[in-house]
């Protein structure tokens, strides 16, 4: 069960990354909230040196499990043992998983990220539910129900 609910979810983004055109080789990769490592460990194991990981964890006792962790696990990335809205450092491809409401998520993650950089939240099937307060719904004659989200920068 943990191999398919962390694992393999977390290569999901592999998928995506092949679906979506997004060049992930020699880039700077930043899981920020990543807990007990996902997704990034999983990318850093599939991509190897392909890719330069850095994990952005708040919570002491995970940042040592993570240092344990690439020890045991024998491969490269950075622990950043602070929050992210700390984090001064710019990535190419920011990525979150179940890290909390999405604007908030988006709010922080586009903060971490160099120009022209991605950001990926992978969210579940509450995505609709969360959205729905954000979303206006309109429809006209003819043409097909259409849901709109307006995002203003702040």
């Amino acid at each position: 069960e943990i191999v398919i609910k962390h694992f393999l979810d977390s290569l999901t983004l592999v998928k995506l990354f092949e679906a979506k055109a997004i060049d992930v080789e020699d880039k700077e990769i930043a899981d920020f909230g990543t807990g007990a490592g996902f997704p990034g460990v999983p990318l850093k194991i599939y991509y190897q040196d392909k890719i330069k990981l850095y994990l952005i964890e708040s919570i002491n006792k995970k940042c040592i499990f993570l240092e344990m962790l690439k020890k045991e696990l024998k491969i490269d990335y950075t622990v950043l043992c602070d929050r992210a809205e700390n984090i001064d450092k710019k990535f190419d491809i920011v990525v979150s998983r179940a890290t909390g409401e999405t604007f908030e998520v988006l709010k922080i993650g586009k903060n971490l990220l160099k120009e022209n950089g991605i950001i990926v939240i992978m969210k579940g099937k509450d995505i609709e539910e969360e959205l729905k307060p954000y979303t206006t719904k309109m429809s006209f004659k003819g043409l097909p129900e259409r849901s709109f989200i307006v995002m203003t920068k702040y």
